[in-house]
């Protein structure tokens, strides 16, 4: 009642006054606009120390208000991190992590099925209680479903699109992204929107720009506060820019991508100005996670490298002077930022060029820190961070207390005038005291990759349970997330555990977590002590949510499978094992005819031929099978689930093995050769084939085996090839995947998935 209260007492007063009955405006609450970038990296602004100094209004914004160094993102991908931005929760309880094998990597919709749960409490809805007007321009990505839509979420207008720019959805060269304005879907990434692929150009954030300073006019004409979450992915590869900043940038093409960002957000702010807003909106600017170093050229940006004009160690105008020496450590030698003065800086309104620099044509900057996104060190998760509030928020200082980007939740609400969910536990801190008074407040850092907690910051000590980069197969290929960063024993090509002993770092003498501290010291102990017990205290509270981003299209995974390298192997937590809830088998008994799903592995028309949707819900032939949901009611989103039942007995493992797409796909070639000897073209489809990469393995000995039924063998010899399979497997020591009762028209689902209720593509058609 109270959050009603406060959401209609200014619109009453605004009638009354509109009435003519003398009754003195309340004041408007204050409007709150959250900037939120597409892995930025630390070292990206010239107010963090980047060389080329091509962000004037960003700096320009820090110089006007509060700057955040040890800012963090709540997960080194997208998805998990924006979803912990909207609810004020770790990923790991909204359940925005994986159980099966797909931890360290992105998705998209052709691949995962789940998506924000109903349950959760986002940002808008909350502030709608308010009176506010919410609208979200760029990226979602916490779901693509239509029971994930933004606007059943508390949003009111969104422009954009469900997830990145970047394929597959059908095919890479043309990845059929749709575009959305509410619920009409309004075109298509390279197509209606296009991006140049090879040049880098499209006007996306040019129109991003103009959808928010339209959002903004509007509301302001209404009197009405807003939210607007502006979430572009420019910065996000590919990366892309218009056509006037192609090219205008030191630093490739990215950094034509930063610089279009950078005018973008100057427009923005000076028309909140010009409309005398500016003292009654809340403003922060940061990114999801780190740069990308692996779409980066190996290489390592000298960052003591003095602005032009400057000497090395002699302060650049604009920026925060860093001391960034590798061996000693860093540290700010001023607390305040001063405006840019060098009349030879870019202009705010446009694109500049400087002579001098480096060029980074598709990845950012971390700045001293270690490794990127896709990781929990440092330069995985630290982000950049500005609060800007005129006349609120002291201009030109610089907060050294731990924020994450949970706590633009919780310190949004707080300027809304409302309080967070209680029946929850909510993660994000209050910022207010820390913008506003200087107090600085103790709360740790957890670093998350899937549904492991790989380290913990406390303080200035970080503490490595786990540690692991990308694995060899990968470097060996040329993937590498930490380029020219090697560390031996830190960056690890394997999972190493450290739970026992730690690897521990102090970030103010050595950011780039080259040198841990010796395990026989007082400080590694004392250090050891404090996160142990915060540690403990937190997984004493910590219910995981139902997983909503298991890999679940077999094919999908099976091709990323055979370009990456491997499944990340689920890892226990340091102190104790965090389990996933068991999922129920309500979406098994929800799934839809097996030939739907097969639609919905081609996407909902588009490349396939079909119709194109012109709204947001994929037609139902198309929608595929429901995510998976908590059985009942739940107090809240961290009740405990009940177990699953137990899986079917085994009867026939060649059923099963038809129905997997991948050897569908090898049927249809071998149909497609018939005169060529089947088991011939089997084999080579099999060892050549980059759609269907399997090894020598049981998997393969199985399709053997079973390569008749592709070509409709009888009833009888299906059953002696299936007796077949069956002694083998039990000969080797294997387990095979359970088959459903007669009278059921599906095959459960198998392969890369944790739980057969987790799979987009559950229903299978039957042998």
């Amino acid at each position: 009642m109270a959050a009603v209260a406060a959401a209609t007492r200014w619109q009453l007063l605004l009638v009354l006054s509109a009435a003519g009955l003398g009754v003195t405006l309340a004041p408007q609450p204050p409007n709150i606009l959250l900037l939120l970038m597409d892995d930025m990296g630390w070292g990206d602004l010239g107010v963090y120390g980047e060389p080329s100094r091509e962000t004037p209004n960003l700096d320009q914004m820090a110089a006007e208000g509060m700057l955040f160094p040890n800012f963090y993102a709540a997960n080194p991908l997208c998805s998990p991190s924006r979803a912990a931005l909207l609810t004020g929760r770790l990923p790991i309880r909204t359940g925005f992590y994986t159980s099966n094998g797909h931890a360290r990597n992105a998705y998209t919709p052709q691949e995962v099925v789940g998506g924000i749960p109903d349950s959760e409490h986002l940002l808008p809805e909350l502030l709608r209680t308010a009176g506010y007007a919410s609208k979200i321009v760029g990226k979602w990505h916490l779901g693509h479903r239509p029971q994930f839509h933004p606007l059943k979420h508390g949003f009111d207008e969104w422009f954009g699109s469900p997830n990145c720019h970047f394929g597959p959805y059908d095919n890479k060269a043309r990845p059929n992204i749709p575009v959305y304005r509410d619920w009409e879907m309004v075109g298509r990434y390279y197509e209606e929107f296009p991006i140049n692929l090879r040049t880098g150009e499209a006007n996306l954030t040019e129109i991003y720009v103009q959808e928010a300073l339209d959002f903004i006019k509007g509301q302001q004409a209404a009197r009405r506060p807003f939210f607007l979450y502006w979430a572009v992915d420019a910065t996000h590869a590919p990366v892309y820019a218009s056509r006037p900043f192609l090219g205008s940038s030191q630093r490739g093409r990215y950094g034509d991508a930063v610089r279009e960002i950078d005018a973008g957000i100057g427009r923005v702010l000076r028309l909140l100005q010009d409309l005398g807003v500016a003292e009654n909106t809340f403003v922060f600017f940061t990114s999801d996670n780190g740069a990308a170093l692996i779409s980066a050229p190996k290489q390592e940006l000298d960052l003591t490298t003095a602005a032009p004009g400057h000497l090395p160690g002699e302060p650049s105008p604009g920026v925060v002077n860093l001391n960034l020496r590798p061996d000693s450590g860093w540290s700010f030698i001023s607390t305040t930022v001063s405006v840019p003065q060098n009349s030879s800086s870019p202009t705010s309104d446009g694109p500049g060029r400087e002579p001098g620099g480096q060029t980074c044509p598709e990845g950012g900057s971390n700045g001293p820190f270690l490794c990127g996104k896709q990781t929990t060190f440092e330069g995985g998760m630290r982000e950049p961070a500005i609060a800007w509030w005129p006349g609120r928020i002291p201009a030109g200082q610089v907060s050294h207390q731990l924020g994450s980007i949970m706590d633009l939740f919780t310190t949004s609400l707080s300027v809304a005038g409302l309080e967070p969910p209680s029946d929850r536990a909510i993660d994000g801190l209050d910022l207010l005291p820390a913008m506003l008074q200087g107090r600085l407040m103790d709360r740790p850092i957890f670093y998350y990759r899937g549904n492991t907690l790989m380290a913990v910051t406390l303080g200035q000590y970080k503490a490595h349970f786990w540690t692991w980069t990308n694995s060899w197969e990968e470097f060996r290929q040329g993937v590498d997330f930490c380029p020219g960063q090697n560390i031996s024993g830190v960056t690890t090509h394997t999972q190493e555990e450290h739970t026992k002993l730690p690897l521990i770092f102090h970030l103010g003498r050595d950011p780039g977590e080259r040198y841990p501290l010796s395990v026989a010291s007082t400080e590694y102990l004392d250090a050891l002590h404090r996160i142990t017990s915060v540690v403990q205290q937190h997984q004493e509270t910590l219910v995981p949510g139902q997983p909503q981003l298991n890999v679940c299209n077999q094919a999908v995974m099976a091709a990323a499978q055979h370009s990456r390298s491997g499944p990340l192997r689920a890892r226990p937590s340091p102190l104790r094992p965090v389990r996933a809830p068991a999922p129920s088998h309500r979406a098994a008994a929800q799934s839809r005819p097996a030939r739907e799903g097969r639609k919905n592995a081609r996407g909902c028309g588009g490349e396939t031929g079909g119709p194109r949707p012109r709204a947001w819900p994929c037609p139902p032939s198309c929608a595929g099978a429901e995510p998976p949901s908590p059985p009942g009611p739940a107090p809240h989103a961290d009740a405990r689930l009940p177990s699953a039942e137990p899986a079917p007995r085994v009867r026939d493992t060649c059923g099963a093995t038809m129905a997997d797409p991948e050897l569908q796909l090898v049927a249809r070639r071998i149909r497609s050769f018939p005169d060529f000897p089947i088991p011939g073209v089997l084999f080579r489809l099999s060892w050549k084939s980059r759609e269907t990469p399997w090894n020598l393995d049981r998997r393969w000995w199985l399709w053997m085996i079973c390569w008749p039924l592709v070509v409709r063998v009888s009833p009888k010899q299906r059953s002696l090839l299936g007796l077949g399979e069956f002694v083998l497997a039990h000969v080797r020591g294997r387990s095979l995947p359970p088959l459903p009762s007669p009278a059921s028209p599906c095959l459960p689902c198998q392969g890369p998935c944790a739980q057969p209720v987790n799979c987009s593509a559950s229903c299978r058609p039957r042998c």
